[in-house]
């Protein structure tokens, strides 16, 4: 048994540099990777090499988030990330934590600013630890999650 074996990994930018020596990396140690990236070709190209290798690799288009809210029988598209509160409310021991939950934080705005008039929603679930299995689910209408002047 190799020291990943039974593991997923996801590899964003996978298509090229450090994210494909990153998948290939994980995929030798074992890890089953999905890879995410826009250049479609490469992907494929490398999920192909892994699986040549003995590994597991499933190739994910990421623009096809942008396409989907675009173009998809909704209308607009869904990405939440998740987080935590420790982003916002810090404690003595937990700064590296910390730091990447305000981490999450940061870039979730900035990428709403960046995709929300591609009808492409970005959402941020920040709960406490001891809400985190009590979570529901709400989706917006189209109407109530676009900006003023965008259709």
């Amino acid at each position: 048994m190799t020291r990943l074996e039974g593991s997923v990994a996801l590899v964003t930018g996978a298509s090229s540099g450090i994210g494909a020596a990153t998948a290939r990396a994980l995929a030798a140690q074992g890890a089953a990777v999905a890879l995410a990236a826009r250049r479609v070709d490469r992907l494929e190209e490398l999920a192909q090499e892994i699986r040549a290798s003995g590994g597991t690799a499933l190739p994910l288009e990421a623009d096809a988030l942008l396409e989907a809210g675009e173009k998809g029988p909704r209308g607009a598209s869904d990405l939440v990330n998740i987080s935590s509160v420790a982003g916002r409310q810090v404690r003595a021991g937990s700064g590296v934590y910390n730091a990447t939950k305000h981490a999450v934080g940061a870039f979730s705005e900035s990428l709403r600013q960046e995709v929300t008039a591609r009808h492409v929603r970005v959402s941020r679930v920040s709960a406490r630890p001891r809400l985190a299995n009590r979570i529901r689910l709400w989706v917006p209408t189209r109407e109530q999650s676009l900006p003023k002047g965008t259709s």
